[in-house]
């Protein structure tokens, strides 16, 4: 879940609804190349904006170069893929 509050970080909401958008443009990649949206809208009576999505596992974010698998490679591979 990530969320920007309206008062304080305004500009972080903009980036939320633009990162909303674009997983609306690949909503056919949801639940196999990018994780699903549960829900991405206003919450709190708009105080804050927030995008939910369902749980992956494991963040690849810092991965150790040592333990990047082959299948690890393939199927980031087949995900840019099939995003571009």
């Amino acid at each position: 879940m990530k969320t920007a509050d309206t008062y304080k970080r305004a500009a972080d909401v903009a980036v939320l609804q633009h990162e909303a958008t674009i997983y609306e443009h690949l909503q056919s990649l949801q639940g196999v190349h990018i994780p699903r949206v549960l829900y991405a809208g206003w919450l709190y009576a708009d105080l804050l904006y927030g995008i939910v999505t369902e749980d992956c596992g494991d963040s690849w974010a810092q991965p150790d170069e040592e333990n990047i698998s082959q299948p690890m490679c393939e199927s980031a591979v087949s995900a840019l893929e099939a995003i571009h």
